[in-house]
């Protein structure tokens, strides 16, 4: 039995998660020739890069999504930045070159959002305009992701926390209390294991919870014991507000 533990002690983000399977040492090929496929078919280039950074004394890995820098320039002039609907974006994701399981992991990621974001706005799914979450860095991430996760095999998907912040941020549309109403439906609907802390700000993104929420299987504790001889791996976002943002990982073969 596959195991795959998944600590977000630190909060949780796609680009963590895709950095901490990265980590546990998935091969890249797959996910260069996905972007190279993508690139050839949608005339938006697109790669990543990987890398690593000491926090707290250990070495995390790092995922970025580099851009066809047309993408920004685009959405920029005509102030309809990253909106996208469900079936848009389902028609970028059959651009990037992967398996079956993979591409449904994509869809559901995305079913998720969409779906999570039409119950708090009280629409159709369909109907729903993503913004940062429709962006062609999202999208890729999500594809990396998906890629990832296929080629682990894991059989078991357990996570036992997801740390959370508290307070108000300011955001495009005015201030908000933290979690995001997004954020707490996802959580809510798929059981997601929320642990709010002190810390002032949001740790945890819509992308990052769907990305739980579409492969979890499990809260439980983490068995010492098991992942005693386990593969680990650390996992590090963007964001670090009173500690550093990351995630831990245990594979079990």
């Amino acid at each position: 039995m596959r195991k795959l533990y998944i600590d977000c002690g630190g909060g949780l983000s796609g680009d963590m998660l895709v950095a901490a399977l990265i980590d546990l040492g998935v091969n890249t090929n797959k996910i260069t020739e996905a972007f190279n496929t993508f690139t050839v078919r949608s005339g938006k280039e697109l790669s990543y890069k990987i890398t690593y950074e000491d926090y707290d004394n250990e070495k995390a890995c790092e995922f970025n999504v580099i851009c066809d820098e047309s993408e920004y320039t685009k959405e920029a002039a005509t102030g309809n930045a990253h909106t996208r609907n469900l079936e848009e974006i389902h028609d970028m994701l059959d651009m990037f070159d992967m398996s079956g399981y993979a591409r449904t992991i994509a869809r559901r990621i995305y079913n998720i959002i969409a779906g999570s974001e039409a119950t708090v706005y009280a629409m159709n799914p369909g109907d729903i305009k993503l913004f940062e979450d429709g962006s062609l860095q999202t999208i890729a991430v999500i594809a990396a992701f998906a890629i990832c996760f296929d080629a682990l095999e894991a059989h078991e998907v357990i996570v036992p926390r997801i740390v959370e912040g508290s307070g108000e941020v300011m955001t495009h549309q005015g201030e908000r209390i933290v979690p995001a109403p997004l954020i707490s439906q996802i959580a809510g609907f798929y059981n997601l294991p929320i642990e709010k802390t002190g810390t002032k700000g949001e740790l945890i993104t819509s992308v990052g919870a769907a990305m739980i929420a579409a492969i979890i299987t499990d809260t439980k504790a983490i068995d010492e014991e098991e992942v005693k001889d386990a593969k680990v791996s650390i996992g590090a976002g963007q964001c670090h507000l009173d500690k550093p943002a990351v995630i831990k990982a245990y594979f079990v073969e």
